[in-house]
């Protein structure tokens, strides 16, 4: 007599966990929430760049200006 080897639900293949992590909805809308959320804080860097480098621009200004006064003199 040949001995059976018995198989239960367990050993039924299955297709789950091999979702391309695209294809999952949400997966794909935590990535986009993410994008958005990092180019805002990264907006917000430029922003705060461009205006200290407009605040050293006036003060280059300011100091030519007085640098002019005080030859004038």
């Amino acid at each position: 007599m040949t001995k059976r080897i018995m198989k239960g639900v367990q050993d039924i293949k299955t297709l789950s966990g091999r979702a391309d992590e695209g294809t999952i909805p949400y997966k794909a809308y935590m990535k986009l929430s993410i994008l958005e959320m990092e180019k805002f804080r990264r907006g917000k860097e430029k922003q705060s760049a461009l205006e200290r480098v407009r605040n050293i621009d006036q003060r280059f200004q300011d100091i030519e200006a007085a640098r002019q006064e005080l030859k004038a003199q």
